[in-house]
């Protein structure tokens, strides 16, 4: 199977001092309802997952610990962007044969049960939530200068798809902050919501006004 190399920057959310579940490392598997592979991780407050088209299935279910990923991209640079995963007797065999890097690391998956994280974004899925499309570059400079200011607890606002998201915070020493951060869609356009582990559904569109 061929791993986008971005997949390994999974590791980044990962817990690896993490005594329950196996949230050490970035778990990988195969999704028989999409045909797609499927790379999750966690730390227990912080969960994304990744999906990308394959044509050979990695039919294992394997999580790979996080010091593992950052070997593969550290072994994958230039032009190398996937590595080719494959296992055999329960190991895992992660390699990037394209010259000049010619490497193959030969790893134990972690043991241990990896949470049931399906469910979790299946209830955060409500019909009648607003969508609301941000520029990833903004919102993270937004939320660097809160916490540059002290603030490391913010709360999050939005009224609808068309108006302003409001961030809000207090540092220890009493100081308020409030932005203001305008979304990436332009106003009316139907805001949809990408793919998601366990929906199979197609994505709600933002309900536009209707005439009275």
């Amino acid at each position: 199977m061929l791993v986008p190399r971005s997949v390994f920057h999974l590791h980044a959310i990962t817990d690896e001092d993490a005594l329950r579940y196996a949230i050490g490392g970035v778990r990988f598997h195969h999704d028989p309802d999409s045909g797609k592979q499927i790379a999750v991780a966690t730390d227990g407050r912080r969960l994304i997952a990744a999906t990308w088209a394959v044509e050979d299935a990695f039919d294992a279910e394997a999580t790979i610990h996080a010091s593992i990923c950052t070997q593969v991209i550290a072994m994958t640079t230039g032009t190398i962007n996937r590595v080719v995963m494959t296992s055999n007797e329960g190991r895992i065999a992660l390699s990037a044969n394209h010259p000049p890097c010619n490497t193959t690391l030969d790893v134990l998956p972690l043991d241990g049960r990896f949470p049931e994280y399906h469910s979790t974004f299946l209830d955060s899925r409500d019909k009648d939530s607003t969508a609301v499309v941000l520029d990833v570059a903004l919102f993270e400079e937004m939320l660097a200068t809160f916490r540059q200011m002290g603030v490391e607890r913010v709360v999050l606002a939005v009224a609808d798809a068309d108006s302003p998201i409001s961030l809000t915070g207090e540092d220890e020493d009493g100081v308020s902050l409030a932005g203001l951060l305008m979304p990436s869609s332009a106003p009316g356009d139907a805001v949809e919501v990408g793919w998601m582990p366990g929906v199979t559904t197609e994505p709600a569109l933002r309900k536009e006004p209707t005439d009275q």
